[in-house]
């Protein structure tokens, strides 16, 4: 009892001793102790993810700042400089609304509608369709199979920013001329989808903390291709909403494999 009431949210670090009792205290204390690691991580989650996203909306702010500073110290600002802190503002401003939309998205306790019938086979198509550019650009090349045939019960809009984002980060994350495969199969009850790349991939001691909001596996590069490192947070959200899960199998320099079970 001593132990627990000096527990708080500034020391969520001290556990109940308990030394191996097998008695009904003793599985009070461990079940306690266990408790409290789940809590423990879960405070850390929220620390990381409060100061990310003001990391995060700083930045954007800080450069449309400094901008609007150093036109205000020009007497005579030219059409070409109002211009430019013009572009800076509104690319800063735009970044900003993506995040906090996608923060929004994260975050929403509201019951979506998940009885439409959703082909992938449809999906996937438009998808490529509006990824074409970022995927002409690497000269990268898609496969799929197995598609035909399938379909999914849920939301569609929710289903294609989920499926769009895995295939965004196979093109961002991918060596040029390189490939992108999407599959489909049916197991007992679940649908099976696989998208794969022949990218950078992931280091496999980072695979457990990508799905965590703003986590990212390299930080400078991440950065250079854009992002606030939500879309895979989203992407599990989404999935754990249609009574899902989700998983990537993953090594660094060897491309990544995410599969999900819907």
């Amino acid at each position: 009892t001593g132990t627990i009431e000096e527990i708080g949210g500034n020391n969520l670090s001290r556990r109940v001793e308990h030394q191996d009792r097998q008695d009904e205290i003793g599985q009070l204390a461990s079940s306690f102790n266990h408790m409290m690691d789940k809590v423990s991580a879960s405070f850390g989650r929220q620390q990381r993810f409060s100061a990310s996203a003001a990391h995060e909306l700083k930045t954007p702010l800080a450069t449309i700042l400094v901008n609007l500073d150093v036109l205000d110290m020009e007497e005579k600002a030219s059409a070409d400089q109002i211009k430019r802190v013009l572009s800076i503002v509104r690319t800063n401003t735009e970044r900003m609304i993506r995040l906090v939309d996608s923060l929004f998205q994260l975050t929403a306790e509201k019951k979506s509608e998940m009885c439409e019938e959703v082909l992938p086979e449809e999906m996937f198509a438009e998808i490529l369709e509006e990824l074409s550019p970022q995927l002409d650009a690497k000269h990268l090349s898609v496969s799929l199979s197995g598609l035909s045939g399938i379909k999914l019960i849920g939301n569609r809009v929710m289903l294609y920013r989920a499926m769009s984002n895995l295939i965004e980060n196979a093109a961002k994350y991918n060596r040029e001329n390189g490939s992108i495969s999407i599959s489909a199969s049916r197991q007992e009850e679940n649908i099976i989808i696989k998208i794969s790349d022949t990218g950078i991939g992931i280091p496999e001691e980072e695979c457990e903390r990508i799905f965590e909001p703003f986590y990212r596996v390299d930080q400078s590069r991440s950065r250079s291709v854009g992002g606030a490192g939500l879309g895979l947070a989203l992407v599990k959200d989404i999935v754990e909403k249609h009574g899902g899960r989700i998983r990537v199998n993953s090594q660094a320099g060897q491309g990544s494999e995410f599969i999900l079970y819907l």
